[in-house]
């Protein structure tokens, strides 16, 4: 081969190549690393950020930052699989939780959280932990005799306290109540001091929640109205809420972690050591075959 032929063989050789790094051939980098899911993350870190309204007997932030309650006791001991050493703790309004998840503020929410078909609709659910009936708060003597929620729609000479964003205001609604008589406060506290000074007559919540006011009030005047009656579904059966910790719809690997150390914590007896740590006993036991899935129908 001559050098002119060489030197004219070395230049095709090149343009070959370069055509073939241009179009993406056989030259190619490494691929790029897969991002770190928030289960592989929570595992590196051994933290996970769990948002929840302050509220006992469901979580409260303690003075030294911690955070305690049957939510996220229940939290911290499904998890201890993952070698989780620090729940930090982010307090926001109930209604704020899922906006709140969504928006990355927090990796989880355990608060009470009931599961239903319409919050299904924006969030992972972990199975439930606990099940929950509901309660009226009234003045001593139940002066309206207040026993079910059909009973707030007999008249309309009074208003009705339930917490923002509780699931509740979806019973008040369906026994027919004008909206115009339903107040909402932001927490249970708030809504207390509506009774207490006469705005409302009533303050609807969980029975968790009524006891839990009544028991830190420490006020003759008021006490939970009894015989009580809940909502109950066209099958005729009495609704319970089943409370369970939300997750993004991106986090079903966390979630199922969640849903595997919650399944060992009840069988090994923690979980109702736990709901009796808070005052709960065996019947706040959800029914051990339910699952999320079939509460968000």
């Amino acid at each position: 081969m001559t050098g002119r032929t060489r030197r004219e063989a070395m230049r095709i050789l090149s343009a070959g190549l370069g055509s073939i790094v241009a179009s993406g051939g056989p030259l190619r980098s490494k691929p790029a690393r897969a991002a770190e899911d928030t289960l592989a993350r929570i595992r590196r870190e051994k933290r996970i950020r769990l948002g929840f309204f302050n509220q006992a007997p469901w979580a409260t932030l303690n003075a030294d930052g911690t955070a305690t309650g049957e939510a996220p006791d229940v939290v911290r001991a499904a998890l201890a699989p993952l070698d989780v050493e620090t729940i930090e703790p982010v307090v926001a309004e109930f209604a704020a939780m899922i906006p709140g998840l969504l928006a990355d503020r927090f990796d989880a929410v355990a608060t009470g959280l009931y599961i239903n078909p319409t919050r299904c609709k924006l969030v992972l659910f972990g199975n439930p932990d606990i099940q929950m009936g509901d309660a009226f708060l009234v003045k001593v003597g139940n002066p309206l005799d207040l026993h079910s929620y059909t009973d707030l729609a007999k008249r309309t000479d009074f208003q009705i306290g339930v917490n923002r964003g509780s699931v509740l205001i979806q019973y008040i609604d369906a026994a027919g109540v004008q909206k115009d008589r339903i107040l909402l406060f932001p927490d249970n506290q708030a809504a207390l001091a509506g009774l207490q000074a006469g705005r409302v007559a009533v303050v609807a919540g969980t029975a968790a929640s009524i006891v839990n006011l009544i028991a830190t009030a420490k006020d003759p005047g008021i006490e939970r109205a009894a015989p009580f009656t809940g909502w109950h579904d066209e099958k005729g059966q009495e609704v319970k809420g089943y409370p369970g910790t939300a997750f993004r719809p991106a986090d079903a690997t966390l979630r199922d972690a969640y849903d595997d150390g919650l399944r060992e914590l009840r069988r090994s007896g923690g979980l109702l050591a736990i709901l009796r740590r808070y005052g709960f006993g065996e019947s706040e036991l959800p029914p051990e075959a339910l699952t999320a899935a079939q509460l968000c129908g």
